[in-house]
């Protein structure tokens, strides 16, 4: 799987095919990479969310779209994001923070995403809760 995923992020600087990744909804795939491992500082979570980003930032909307209509899009993203800040205190932990939290921004610049950010998870709360939840911690 890691030589798939470092292919797919070499390849995935490449215009064309980007595009062509993207329409094949191997952004799906991605997002549930992402959400079945186990551990978040895995190599494996690093690449699927690095290649994320390349189709997202090669690809520019027509990706942000084919990712904002996924509807697991933002519920892996809210779960890792989660387990990051509940057991993430290393300087690693920080930038995979920063990083699940960039997707997040690129996805929510689709108003058809809107709907998830709202979303209420299996905790009864949505990931518009937990990011003002996070923001404002320090005041609460």
């Amino acid at each position: 799987m890691i030589s798939v995923l470092e292919a797919l992020t070499a390849i995935s600087y490449y215009e064309p095919i980007a595009k062509h990744v993207v329409e094949l909804g191997v952004g799906r795939d991605l997002i549930y990479i992402i959400k079945d491992s186990k551990d978040f500082r895995s190599y494996v979570v690093s690449l699927a969310i690095e290649a994320l980003w390349n189709l997202i930032e090669v690809g520019g909307q027509v990706a942000i779209a084919h990712l904002a209509s996924y509807s697991e899009a933002i519920p892996c993203l809210k779960s890792q994001f989660d387990k990051v800040m509940q057991r993430g205190h290393k300087k690693d932990d920080k930038c995979l923070r920063n990083e699940i939290c960039v997707l997040m921004n690129f996805i929510v610049s689709s108003g058809e995403s809107h709907q998830y950010f709202l979303q209420e998870d299996n905790n009864g709360g949505c990931i518009l809760e937990q990011i003002i939840h996070y923001a404002v911690q320090d005041e609460v």
